[in-house]
């Protein structure tokens, strides 16, 4: 952390006495946060953040801050960047997310507070093509959800957290299944998508929304960033409250002409969305604790899992995948 203060102090030209790091945050990836301050001319104690990550995820990064910006989505503020060295510092939104935010608060404040954050879904579902961008040319395709079932669920869920090695039938059995969620979902129009739009990633500062952690923002089906938001990982909502929320959606996506599924498959393609978001969570928290030794996430692993399946088992044409994921989960018991 010396030498990154160092190398913050040498490029900003400030007092490296003066500079302060705080100790770094990681989520489920390979990103860093530090708070940083005493590199402000006009306050010394004014607090930052720096986001340290691979220099084309921060290209990413600041390729998507200047399109919210000319569309007036909020987002945190760049203040300095040097991709060279691997880092970019950013507004300090504060600690005020939405997932701290309704806990333990009243039914009337978590319902406002869902209803803004589903307004600012559909800003970002409504937001205009732009060809140039980044996201237009990444696309939730049968490319990208293939990959992700066989690296996050295949490999590190199935093979390396759960240890079982699957047999030929039983990869039969997977691949049928995660073909028709694949198949599915792929023939959704496309939309906006920022891939992680839960509560842990909004911020709530000076009364409004700032999003973050969207460097992975590609164009996919409308429901992904309804599901990540209403199914989240971090926060369980009641299931009145829940079906409250989508609705309140419905009515507004299709009042905005958002290319939203018809009531009749509304339902069924939700639950595929769940399951894909769901199976790519454990397995991505599995990579996590494999990877980078981060143990932060082992406890949500075996609750995700078990959420796709509750989902799985309203569905008779899952009825061998179901059986088939159940006894490896039971087989073999969670890591602490």
């Amino acid at each position: 952390m010396d030498n990154l203060k160092q190398l913050i102090a040498g490029d900003l030209q400030a007092d490296p006495l003066i500079v302060k790091l705080g100790p770094s945050e990681t989520g489920a990836s390979s990103k860093k946060y530090y708070s940083v301050s005493g590199i402000s001319d006009d306050d010394p104690d004014e607090m930052f953040i720096l986001m340290q990550a691979p220099a084309d995820t921060l290209s990413d990064y600041l390729e998507i801050t200047r399109y919210f910006k000319r569309n007036h989505i909020r987002s945190p503020r760049i203040f300095y960047a040097n991709l060279a060295h691997g880092y970019i510092i950013l507004e300090n939104c504060g600690k005020q997310t939405l997932e701290l935010l309704v806990r333990n608060a009243p039914q009337s404040m978590i319902e406002s507070m869902y209803e803004g954050a589903i307004d600012l879904l559909l800003a970002l579902q409504t937001l205009p093509p732009d060809p140039a961008n980044i996201v237009s040319k990444r696309l939730f395709d049968k490319e990208k959800f293939s990959f992700e079932f066989d690296f996050h669920v295949y490999k590190k869920l199935i093979t390396n957290y759960f240890g079982h090695v699957l047999s030929n039938a039983e990869k039969y059995i997977l691949q049928g299944f995660f073909e028709t969620i694949v198949h599915e979902l792929t023939k959704q129009p496309v939309v906006f998508t920022h891939r992680d739009f839960q509560a842990s990633n909004l911020i709530l500062k000076e009364n409004e929304l700032v999003i973050i952690d969207f460097q992975d923002a590609r164009m996919g089906l409308a429901l992904y960033d309804l599901v990540s938001l209403i199914e989240d990982v971090y926060v369980t909502l009641k299931t009145d409250m829940k079906n409250k929320f989508i609705n309140h959606y419905k009515s507004a996506a299709r009042a905005k002409h958002i290319p939203i599924p018809l009531d009749v498959n509304f339902s069924w393609i939700y639950d595929l969305t769940t399951l894909q978001r769901k199976l790519h969570d454990a397995g991505a928290f599995a990579f996590c604790f494999e990877n980078f030794g981060n143990i932060k996430y082992l406890p949500y692993i075996n609750s995700v899992f078990q959420h796709a399946l509750d989902v799985m088992s309203r569905y008779t044409i899952f009825s061998e995948p179901y059986d088939l994921l159940t006894m490896i989960s039971h087989a073999n018991p969670p890591k602490k």
